[in-house]
């Protein structure tokens, strides 16, 4: 967007709310001006016209005349490169600080139309779009860098097109209410062996069943979360449903790691350490919980477990 567009449309989208829902581009919210070649076009189309008027030469206005022709029928396949498009966000996957968010934006055609060189703007920045077939549905995504744990919003974006000619610039401006979590940078090194014992608590009630390892129990069902590497692809085959295996001779032992009693001497270092030991915890199978000021997350296992302490130390005082 050149200084001219910047300008005549930074008062209208400066109070824009955030939009939840589905925003349907019509040709209320879909804005056209002419590029940087757009702008050299015309100046050619002016040069041509103004020659023919002075020497009154038919050739020359017949030039004149296909050039402004050619120029209307690009604005007219310009702007309809974008209206009738639905744009709505969709799920973002959290990432660690220091990664990059890949915020999704999925867009779908209803008119029955081919839409091609579509381009979200973001920053200053450029990412290309999938070709549209009609009444077709793609995903998009705007790359930003996480460089801080907690809650980031997608932000002010838009959708714009230079189709077919490259001469007129169509788009249209968004303020969606989508968001990614970031969890905290795990911490460099290993940290597991020292920092586990010292913070691990005492030994788990015997009576209470944890995962092992070692030994064959018995096949339950699976749950959301549990590693496939144990299920049990042959009752699969059989339609028997989807079970798991469970074994036991494992360690009794419930890893506690505490906030508190880190050794780090700031909130983020500890945060950091904290994501690696559950990181490394979840990788072994192991059964541990979590106490933070304000809180605690009881002993579990699982990917839902693993994510359920990520997101409380990404949130963890958040701003």
């Amino acid at each position: 967007m050149n200084l001219f567009q910047c300008k005549a449309f930074k008062s209208i989208f400066r109070g824009q709310e955030a939009a939840s829902g589905p925003i349907h581009l019509t040709r209320k919210n879909v804005y056209l001006l002419p590029s940087k070649f757009g702008c050299i076009y015309l100046l050619i189309f002016f040069g041509m016209l103004l020659g023919a008027v002075n020497y009154a030469n038919n050739l020359a206005y017949a030039m004149a005349f296909m050039i402004a022709s050619l120029g209307l029928v690009s604005i007219l396949h310009t702007f309809r490169n974008l209206t009738g498009l639905i744009i709505a966000p969709a799920y973002t996957q959290p990432v660690f600080a220091g990664q990059n968010i890949h915020f999704q934006i999925r867009i779908r055609e209803s008119r029955a139309r081919n839409r091609s060189s579509l381009w979200l703007q973001k920053n200053k920045e450029w990412f290309p779009l999938p070709r549209l077939n009609p009444l077709k549905t793609a995903d998009g995504q705007i790359v930003l860098p996480a460089k801080h744990r907690g809650i980031i919003q997608l932000g002010r974006f838009s959708l714009a097109t230079y189709y077919p000619l490259g001469l007129f610039k169509a788009w249209s401006k968004f303020n969606m209410q989508t968001s990614a979590l970031v969890y905290p940078k795990p911490a460099a090194g290993r940290p597991w062996p020292r920092t586990a014992r010292q913070h691990s608590g005492s030994d788990s009630d015997p009576a209470v069943q944890t995962p092992g390892l070692e030994d064959f129990q018995d096949l339950k069902d699976y749950q959301p979360g549990e590693s496939y590497k144990r299920i049990h692809w042959k009752s699969y085959a059989r339609e028997q449903g989807l079970l798991v295996k469970r074994f036991t001779g494992g360690s009794n032992r419930t890893l506690w790691f505490d906030f508190e009693t880190l050794p780090a001497p700031d909130t983020e270092s500890k945060l950091s350490i904290l994501c690696t030991l559950i990181l490394e915890a979840h990788n072994r199978q192991s059964l541990y919980g979590l106490n933070l000021p304000g809180g605690t997350i009881q002993p579990d296992t699982g990917l839902e477990h693993r994510n359920a302490c990520l997101k409380a130390l990404a949130l963890f005082e958040a701003p």
